[in-house]
């Protein structure tokens, strides 16, 4: 478990460091990343429906119950 808290603990340790001007700034980074790993999840899944409606036509209704 120490390799989890190590992130935590360094990055508590340099907030303790900062300002209110740089911590802002850090905060709106680290929304940022959240931001972009659940826009990243959602194309995924966006991505992986799209190609599944190609399956879904009369021509193949017999391997459905293959």
């Amino acid at each position: 478990m120490q390799v989890l808290s190590e992130p935590k603990e360094r990055i508590f340790n340099l907030v303790n460091e900062m300002n209110d001007l740089q911590l802002l700034e850090v905060a709106d980074y680290m929304q940022f990343i959240r931001q972009k790993n659940n826009n990243d999840t959602l194309d995924l899944t966006k991505a992986s429906e799209s190609t599944l409606g190609f399956w879904d036509n009369e021509d193949d209704e017999v391997w459905n119950n293959v």
